[in-house]
């Protein structure tokens, strides 16, 4: 079981390091985009709810939360895998015949390719969410603790 775990382990820590050393200006201009689309987003909201009050059941502050954790979380809940490419190209013999489950590589390839996301994206844009005037804070813990929850379903 161990040595299973070191082989994913070593999985997502080379998909991490991979997509740094492929195409790392490519990366900071889509990290650049994606905050731009979030300051696009945030500004439209405001807005679009300026004196409103409570929309739909939801305050601005609210649905500019659920906007800035959407953002954050993208990645994760896209939930992407590379099956369609490997399909696609014929790579995935080459995967049946890895000392690996088929679905433990997908799942590590995924979570590696999660990780610049999180340290170079989300943590960035979690870190200054306050000074957009966005709370990314749950409003209760439990309700952290559900969206945790959820998040890893």
């Amino acid at each position: 079981m161990i040595t299973l775990l070191h082989k994913y382990g070593k999985t997502i820590a080379i998909v991490a390091t991979q997509s740094l050393n492929d195409a790392l200006w490519g990366l900071i201009g889509d990290f650049a985009l994606r905050l731009f689309h979030v300051a696009i987003l945030l500004s439209l909201w405001r807005t679009v709810m300026a004196g409103q009050g409570v929309v739909a059941g939801m305050s601005l502050e609210a649905v500019l939360t659920y906007t800035m954790v959407a953002a954050i979380f993208a990645d994760q809940l896209a939930g992407r895998t590379r099956i369609d490419d490997d399909l696609w190209s014929g790579n995935i013999a080459n995967r049946f015949l890895r000392p690996m489950g088929i679905y433990g590589q997908m799942l590590a390839e995924m979570v590696g390719g999660w990780i610049p996301g999180l340290l170079f994206f989300a943590l960035p844009l979690l870190l200054i969410a306050p000074l957009l005037g966005v709370d990314p804070l749950p409003a209760t813990w439990t309700a952290g603790l559900w969206f945790l929850l959820s998040l890893a379903l």
